[in-house]
């Protein structure tokens, strides 16, 4: 396996260029709820219960 290391000014410049790029998709919207990707056969099972009653 042969590793190439970047230089580390275009690594970071390569990062940050990624994390700008998705900054605006991802985090944009918040539940509130810490919860929801542990819980979400419980949370999505109470709310067909809700809308079944």
């Amino acid at each position: 396996m042969i590793t190439l290391r970047l230089d580390q000014k275009l690594e970071k410049q390569i990062n940050n260029t990624a994390r700008n790029l998705g900054e605006d998709l991802f985090g944009k919207y918040s539940s509130g709820l810490g919860n929801l990707s542990s819980d979400r056969k419980e949370l999505i099972k109470s709310k067909i219960r809700t809308k079944r009653t």
